[in-house]
């Protein structure tokens, strides 16, 4: 019984060991979980440190909001940006700070998740306006990101000194501070004063799995005011910009209609009986007041360049005819300053290009002008030649490189020149006269046309200026100046002249053409070939003829061959006089330019026809409300042979006549009172079945003004002041 009771006892004793045992072993592990969990425990603590210093010493301000908008952390940073200290801000609401629509009723979050959708931003970054503690406006610019449930909080909540510790941190996009985005609105705009439209319709509520939001603000209010104040100061340039154009526009049109009436009557007057005396005060007024209108048009041109409305009007000519078209407008000044022209287009150039010829013809106008003004004896050079690409990826360019022998320009003086109003020096303005924006408009069309000017110059050396341009789409389509071979069937042209440079070029331009041709020193030569050709041109400089002392019966020695002299006005006019070859015999001015040369040797013999044998019984009406265009203009017209002529001082009187007596043609101004020129045109071309043609004739010259002018039905334009000229082309082109 005692053993029984005793063996009991024993196992009830080894029960409760294996307890203890089992007990101790759980309590070790739990002592041991309990020992990890408070070393994971501190970790976390101290990474939520490190985190809450990192942040607090950002400097951007960083700010956390509830799902309800209230603030439950607000870092340094913010503080100073908002002038608020932490503590304030806490459990408020973020509407105290951050702008939001009366629609979202005060809850921000909301508010800036809806802009984050529905707002176009660069790397999510929005525009945001606060107001700081005094209650001025701030521009900021922000990143959201988002704190998830079962994510620890990275900042404690210091006003209850409790730390909440979670498994894990989750950042649905990285905090980050980049450069601003440059599209920031103010109060409601954007920076281009675009309305920014955000409504809470379909706004993305902060979803259940988030328990706060987190946004990160870049204050942009000193950039966002400077960017404000350089928009305001263009739009002022703007405007500013566009009276002083506006008033270029009336100041031209004011000046050119006054300088209609006097060139138009110096063109008149010119042809009257006058004696020399009289004729050469009239010419030196004649000369004065293109030299004011060359001013004026200057003025204008820079106005238009510096105003950025001035165009490319790109068409394919001939350089050869536009080069030689400039060069003949200045060689009685060339001849009457005693200077030698040296011109040569190299065989590398296209003969055809396709840019802006007027433009182009303008440059040339003005560099070889200068050339001349500022050359007092020696030579003048119009060199063209093409140059190769520096890469296989730049365009070829053209060179027109116009040298001179003048007074040149010094170094210092070099770096001015091309400035507007500026000329080397005040001696020069002095001296010389202009308004010292010739170089500044040619600078500007060698960009615009894509080129520039190059200056090479030594004070007293004389100056160089190289402009370059593009070879653009341009054809070396020589066949264009093909004369047809029949012309020259069985013909050859005999060039006598001791002058190398000008028996080459003719002799060049021969062979281009395929004309047979022979080059001899002398006229005793030239006897020796006659036996031989059977017909053809003997070309002769007038100079050499006269130095020779050649017989008045030389040249009817050679008379299967006609004449053409080449020289000044004064030696042509004497071998007239002399041999009296009449048919047999033409005249070339040095320098011999191509399109002459090509004119004399096609044409065939005709009886010119002159102002006073051609008329015009086709009724021609004018329309000006100035009287005095309307005087000169109808004088021009009875002396081009128009032998019915009608006046109206506007519109609507226009559209009177045309009811009246039918004109054919209307010469239109355009700025008139009552009805304007745009406005009759339209409403003639509009009541009539057989309207008249309608030409604008106007002191406006912009681009703006020629193309309202075609679009109102008119089909020429002519600017004031009239050219007779000009007139005469209009006639021959819409009534012959």
């Amino acid at each position: 019984m005692v053993t029984m009771e005793n063996t009991q006892v024993v196992d009830n004793l080894d029960e409760r060991d294996i307890e203890i045992q089992e007990l101790r072993q759980a309590l070790e592990e739990a002592l041991e979980l309990n020992q990890n969990l408070t070393l994971q425990g501190q970790e976390l603590v101290k990474v939520q440190t490190t985190l809450q210093s990192l942040l607090h010493t950002a400097t951007d301000p960083v700010i956390q909001f509830n799902p309800d908008g209230s603030i439950m952390n607000f870092n340094s940073a913010a503080q100073r940006v908002f002038g608020y200290s932490e503590i304030e801000l806490l459990y408020q609401s973020a509407e105290k700070i951050i702008s939001c629509p009366p629609n979202y009723g005060g809850n921000v979050p909301k508010f800036l998740l809806d802009c984050q959708e529905n707002i176009p931003s660069k790397d999510g970054v929005i525009p945001v306006i606060a107001r700081d503690r005094n209650g001025n406006s701030l521009c900021l610019e922000c990143s959201i990101s988002f704190v998830k449930k079962n994510d620890m909080m990275l900042f404690d909540d210091s006003a209850a000194d409790n730390v909440e510790v979670f498994d894990d941190i989750f950042l649905e996009e990285e905090l980050t501070a980049e450069e601003p985005s440059a599209d920031l609105p103010v109060q409601g705009e954007s920076v281009e004063g675009e309305a920014l439209e955000v409504t809470n319709e379909n706004v993305a509520p902060l979803a259940d799995e988030y328990i706060s939001m987190m946004i990160i603000l870049r204050d942009v209010t000193e950039r966002v005011q400077v960017e404000r104040d350089l928009i305001d100061a263009i739009n002022q340039a703007e405007k500013a910009l566009s009276v002083k154009s506006s008033f270029i526009a009336t100041m031209s049109h004011e000046l050119r209609t006054p300088m209609n009436g006097i060139i138009g009557g110096l063109q008149i007057l010119k042809d009257a009986d006058l004696t020399n005396e009289h004729d050469n005060v009239l010419g030196t007024v004649i000369k004065s007041s293109e030299s004011l209108l060359d001013i004026i048009n200057e003025v204008l041109d820079f106005s238009k360049m510096e105003a950025g409305k001035d165009v490319l009007n790109k068409e394919r000519f001939r350089l050869t005819y536009l080069v030689e078209d400039v060069l003949e407008m200045f060689i009685l000044s060339m001849q009457e300053k005693g200077l030698e022209l040296k011109y040569q287009i190299d065989k590398s150039v296209p003969a055809s290009l396709y840019s802006d010829p007027v433009k182009l013809k303008q440059i040339l106008v003005n560099l070889i002008g200068n050339a001349i003004k500022f050359t007092e004896d020696g030579t003048i050079s119009v060199l063209i030649k093409a140059l190769e690409p520096l890469s296989n990826t730049d365009p070829a360019m053209l060179s027109i490189c116009i040298s001179d022998t003048g007074v040149g320009i010094s170094r210092v003086d070099q770096d001015k020149l091309f400035q507007p109003f500026q000329q080397a020096d005040d001696t020069i303005t002095r001296e010389f006269g202009g308004t010292g924006l010739g170089l500044s408009i040619c600078k500007k069309i060698a960009e615009l046309m894509q080129g520039e000017i190059i200056l090479t110059s030594e004070l007293g050396q004389g100056s160089s200026f190289d402009l370059q341009i593009p070879l653009e789409d341009s054809e070396n389509d020589t066949q264009a100046d093909a004369i047809p071979s029949q012309v020259f069937a069985g013909k050859s042209v005999v060039i006598c002249s001791q002058k190398t440079a000008l028996r080459n070029k003719i002799a060049n331009q021969c062979t281009q053409w395929g004309i047979d041709h022979r080059m001899v020193d002398n006229l005793t030569q030239v006897l020796k070939l006659s036996n031989k050709i059977a017909q053809g041109w003997l070309i002769v400089t007038s100079e050499e003829v006269l130095q020779e002392q050649v017989e008045k019966d030389f040249f009817n020695q050679v008379p299967k061959l006609n004449v053409i002299f080449c020289g000044n006005e004064i030696n042509n006019g004497l071998m007239n006089k002399r041999f009296k070859l009449e048919a047999r015999a033409d005249y070339l001015s040095l320098p011999v330019f191509t399109k002459h040369l090509r004119d004399v040797l096609v044409k065939e013999p005709v009886v010119e026809e002159t102002a006073d044998d051609k008329s015009y019984d086709q009724t021609i009406c004018i329309t000006d409300d100035n009287q005095i265009n309307r005087v000169i203009l109808d004088k021009i017209l009875t002396k081009l042979g128009c032998t019915s002529v009608i006046q109206a001082k506007d519109g609507q009187e226009a559209i009177a006549m045309v009811r009246e007596h039918a004109p054919e043609l209307i010469f239109m101004d355009l700025q008139m009172p009552v009805m304007d020129g745009h406005s009759a045109t339209k409403a003639i071309l509009a009541h009539n079945e057989n309207p008249p043609k309608v030409i604008a004739l106007t002191a406006n010259i912009s681009e703006e003004d020629v193309k309202a002018s075609y679009e109102a039905g008119m089909i020429d334009f002519l600017t004031k002041p009239v050219r007779i000229d000009k007139i005469a082309e209009i006639l021959q082109k819409h009534l012959d």
